[in-house]
């Protein structure tokens, strides 16, 4: 490799963001691409108001970020959450306004987080600065804290079945309500490489 192959590489990995359109699919087949190339994560462009105005709009931006952080990629964002309370989300990276000043410390890693074993989940929450560690094994709990319908979902899609254990987990602080929307907020981690 010549050095100029090697020092471009180097600023690659040291602080790329590529452009993020709002609203753009979110799919792991659309992230992990951009994580192998040594991006460090997106800038979104414009500045976004998400609130209770467009709760899907909102419930689809945060799903992004928490997506994002699954494959390791950061989400640098000016815009504000308007009427939805920030606290469910400080696990992921926040707005900016526009001074630049961030709604929230931007998280160093992500503080909730979701890994999947064979029939069960480990849930890791720190975001009260104790690490606690929760092994959710029932198959109704299982699959609504995996199931990537459910992820981002609006509450008339639930079955009542998956509106039940939607709920209980959002007594637990693992899913939150954006006006008729439920998001999870565990990041589940896929890395790019896998």
């Amino acid at each position: 490799m010549t050095a100029a192959g090697g020092t471009a590489a180097a600023e690659r990995r040291k602080g790329l963001f590529a452009a993020w359109e709002p609203g753009s699919p979110h799919t792991r087949d659309r992230l992990v691409p951009v994580a192998r190339t040594g991006a460090r994560g997106f800038r979104v462009t414009g500045f976004l108001r998400i609130g209770l105005h467009s709760p899907e709009q909102a419930a689809d931006h945060l799903a992004f970020l928490r997506d994002a952080a699954g494959v390791g990629l950061r989400v640098s964002w000016r815009g504000s959450l308007d009427g939805i309370p920030d606290d469910p989300f400080h696990h992921l990276d926040p707005p900016r306004d526009e001074s630049g000043k961030a709604a929230w410390p931007v998280p160093a890693r992500p503080l909730l987080t979701l890994r999947r074993g064979p029939g069960f989940v480990l849930v890791e929450d720190g975001r009260d600065g104790t690490l606690t560690q929760t092994i959710v094994d029932r198959p109704d709990w299982v699959a609504a804290l995996t199931e990537p319908t459910l992820g981002c979902v609006a509450d008339d899609a639930l079955s009542p079945e998956a509106a039940r254990s939607v709920r209980a987990r959002a007594d637990q602080g693992l899913f939150a309500a954006i006006g008729d929307h439920w998001l999870a907020l565990p990041v589940r981690f896929r890395y790019a490489s896998s």
